[in-house]
């Protein structure tokens, strides 16, 4: 496959595929050792239809004794989040494992600012409506810049 293309080949294959094709992507994430390859593997994944696989995803990527190194953590979360199918499933996965994520994954403040942006744009009334449930939790955190808590929210 010609690295032009390489990405959109494999987004699609995962996204016009079901659990095989992204079980497939998933094994090549974890054989690979090139760092551009586990990068469009991390990418290429988050292009599923199902939402359960999104799911698992959030789940995998999170689990204290995950294969997705911590550096890649918001890459994933970004790539779900932006997408149609996954950009609600991210946002609650936000907000009901804030608390988790700041206190057991190794995320610095310009992660967490990559996991809210994308909800920024959230404008339907009751997207809007939802976004304002996490301004308190952002409130709670003296490390997060006060940016963040006017971007949207």
């Amino acid at each position: 496959i010609s690295p032009n293309v390489k990405s959109i080949v494999y987004c699609n294959g995962v996204a016009n595929g079901g659990e095989d094709e992204w079980n497939h992507a998933w094994r090549h994430y974890t054989k690979t050792n090139l760092a551009s390859e586990e990068t469009e593997m991390l990418y290429a994944m988050a292009c599923t239809k199902e939402v359960w696989l999104l799911s698992k995803y959030l789940g995998m990527t999170f689990n204290k004794n995950s294969t997705v190194r911590s550096q890649d953590a918001a890459t994933v979360f970004r790539s779900i989040a932006r997408s149609v199918i996954g950009r609600s499933l991210a946002f609650e996965y936000l907000l009901n494992n804030f608390f988790y994520l700041k206190e057991n994954v190794s995320l610095g403040i310009s992660d967490i600012s990559s996991f809210i942006t994308p909800f920024a744009t959230f404008n339907t009334p009751a997207e809007a409506a939802r976004k304002w449930l996490f301004k308190p939790i952002l409130l709670i955190f003296e490390d997060i810049p006060q940016n963040l808590l006017h971007c949207g929210y």
